[in-house]
């Protein structure tokens, strides 16, 4: 999304802004590479106050139009426990390949992550 596609609502009055205008330009900072205060320059919004509105949209509550719920959806547990018997899991070793090379000498390192990680230690001090 670009901040040219995201402009004031022109019905608006002084300090009112829509809930559909607050979530463009919260969902125009998330972008990656964009700041919220350019975001807020490009819409004629204080940097601040689209700061908190990006805080208060990360509360469930926050900046939702007033619709009347699902009641299926009001049934549901906020979390559901699952049980595991993790005993019998066993974690697979990773070994990694460290190759360096420099003109005609060539050294081939392999093993855990620690023990490259060691390697690369020693050869450094």
């Amino acid at each position: 999304m670009k901040t040219e596609d995201i402009k004031l609502p022109a019905d608006r009055r002084r300090g009112r802004y829509s809930n559909e205008f607050k979530r463009a330009l919260v969902k125009a900072c998330e972008a990656p590479g964009v700041s919220t205060a350019s975001i807020a320059l490009a819409n004629g919004v204080n940097a601040n106050l689209l700061r908190r509105w990006v805080s208060e949209l990360r509360t469930p509550s926050a900046l939702q139009d007033p619709s009347p719920k699902d009641d299926a959806s009001s049934d549901k547990p906020a979390f559901v426990r699952i049980e595991a018997d993790v005993r019998n899991i066993t974690t697979p070793v990773s070994n990694i390949e460290l190759v360096l090379q420099r003109g005609d000498i060539r050294v081939l390192v392999s093993g855990s992550g620690a023990d490259c990680a060691e390697f690369v230690r020693v050869l450094f001090k």
